[in-house]
């Protein structure tokens, strides 16, 4: 999938912040948005899983798979409201929401 530039559209109203993104933006794969994770450490299946997603995520993009893929398995999971680049445009509240989970 072709890299996509970020800018105002998607939240990122700090320009150093888009300009960093933007020269990092690499095309990313699909098949991994298709296949779940395997894990090898069976500690690592005693570890909780939490979903997240972020409300304004174009259905276009990869993750919306794996949300799909929840739904027909009925695994739970949470919509955080924002754009798809939360975690930098909003770090602060993504950062609070993880912490919840430790």
């Amino acid at each position: 999938i072709p890299a996509r530039p970020v800018g105002t559209e998607q939240g990122f109203l700090d320009q150093s912040l888009a300009d960093f993104v933007n020269t990092r933006l690499v095309p990313t794969p699909l098949g991994p948005s298709l296949e779940p994770v395997v894990l090898q450490n069976p500690a690592a299946n005693d570890v909780p899983a939490r979903y997240v997603f972020f409300s304004d995520t174009p259905p276009t993009f990869p993750c919306q798979l794996t949300r799909i893929r929840l739904d027909e398995s009925g695994l739970p999971y949470e919509v955080m409201v924002g754009p798809h680049d939360s975690a930098l445009t909003n770090a602060t509240n993504v950062a609070e929401l993880l912490l919840q989970s430790v």
